[in-house]
C-alpha cells in the first residue's frame, strides 16, 4: 500500500525531472544573451496585434524583426498575414535554432530566420522593421538604416537619440519602468 508521503515524493521527483531541462535551457539562453548587445526579453503576446497594426502590414510587405528571439512575434504575424514575407534576425544561436524549429512545426512558408548580426544584414528589400533594442544599439544602427532602409520602423521602448518618432503608440495602459509599454514609429521613406 502506497502512503500519501510516498505519492508526494514521487510527484515531486517527476516535477523536478520535467522542469530541470527547462531551467537549464533558460540558463543557457541567458548565458548566450549576455554575450550579445541586447539580452533576450520576450515581447508579450498581448502586444502583437497593436505592434502589427502600428506597422500597417499589407499583402506583399517584407517585414523584418531585429533580434527575433524565440520567433513568437513573426510566427504570429506569418499566420495572420499569409501574403507578406517575414524575416527574423537573431544572434543568439540557441534562440535561432529554437525559432527555426518552431517555424518548421508551424509549416509557414512566408517566414525565415537568419542567424546573424543586425549590423551585417541588408535591409533594402524590407518595408517594415520591428525591434526591441537598447538605446546605444539603436543609435549605432541608425546610420545603416538611413543609408539602406526605406520604410517604417517600430521600436518598442527605446528611441534614437537624434531622430524623432513620427508617433508613439501606447501598447498597454500598464506603465513600464523603461517605457516598454510604448512603441515608437519612425518613417524612413
Amino acid at each position: 500500500m502506497i502512503h500519501t508521503a510516498e505519492v508526494l515524493i514521487i510527484l515531486l521527483q517527476f516535477l523536478l525531472l520535467v522542469t530541470a531541462p527547462l531551467f537549464l535551457i533558460r540558463a543557457l539562453v541567458q548565458i548566450f544573451s549576455d554575450r550579445t548587445d541586447v539580452p533576450f526579453v520576450r515581447t508579450p503576446r498581448a502586444m502583437f496585434p497593436a505592434i502589427a497594426s502600428a506597422l500597417d502590414i499589407q499583402p506583399f510587405d517584407i517585414v523584418y524583426e531585429l533580434g527575433s528571439g524565440d520567433g513568437g512575434f513573426l510566427l504570429w504575424c506569418a499566420e495572420r498575414y499569409p501574403n507578406a514575407k517575414f524575416t527574423g534576425i537573431e544572434r543568439n544561436p540557441l534562440l535561432y535554432r529554437y525559432s527555426e524549429w518552431r517555424k518548421k512545426r508551424s509549416g509557414r512558408h512566408n517566414l525565415s530566420f537568419v542567424y546573424g548580426d543586425i549590423f551585417s544584414e541588408e535591409y533594402a528589400a524590407a518595408r517594415k522593421i520591428y525591434c526591441y533594442l537598447l538605446n546605444p544599439v539603436m543609435d549605432r544602427f541608425l546610420p545603416k538604416l538611413e543609408r539602406t532602409f526605406h520604410g517604417t520602423l517600430a521600436s518598442r521602448a527605446f528611441r534614437f537619440s537624434t531622430k524623432e518618432p513620427e508617433r508613439t503608440v501606447e501598447l498597454t495602459s500598464k506603465k513600464g519602468g523603461h517605457g516598454e509599454h510604448l512603441l515608437h514609429i519612425y518613417d524612413f521613406s
